[in-house]
């Protein structure tokens, strides 16, 4: 993780602790488990990019690594990919990264209608030009 990305999963970790340590001491209400379980998956995404817990741009090292994934595997490679990630933002991040490479991609999520998901699969098995396919649990 970037600097900036321990920042913000540490602060959340801190305040998991607060809760952690109550819990301890006594049940949690129902609003103190909410809260909990929301600075737990705060944490998991600040690892993806702390942009998806906080907000604010920064470096993302995933996305950098993908990058140079994607061009050993499928530009120099000839290759194409699958990405999955469980986040719709994390792959949003993804998609600009390809459109910056001219790369071309389909992105599958659950908010593609049931109608249009296997015409993605299929132009990203025939189409030579789509080279990467996205996709969430969808």
């Amino acid at each position: 993780m970037t600097p900036q990305q321990r920042a913000v999963h540490d602060d959340y970790r801190m305040r998991v602790a607060i809760l952690v340590a109550l819990m301890k001491r006594r049940p949690l209400t129902e609003a103190e488990k909410k809260s909990l379980t929301i600075l737990l998956l705060l944490m998991r995404r600040a690892c993806d990019a702390s942009q998806m817990a906080k907000g604010e741009p920064s470096p993302v090292p995933k996305l950098e690594e993908l990058e140079r994934l994607l061009d050993e595997l499928v530009v120099e490679g000839g290759r194409k990919a699958i990405v999955f990630s469980e986040w719709t933002d994390m792959l949003d991040l993804v998609v600009g990264r390809l459109k910056k490479r001219k790369l071309g991609h389909v992105y599958l999520h659950g908010g593609v209608p049931s109608g249009k998901r296997g015409g993605l699969i299929e132009r990203f098995r025939d189409d030579p030009t789509c080279r990467v396919f996205l996709s969430t649990e969808a």
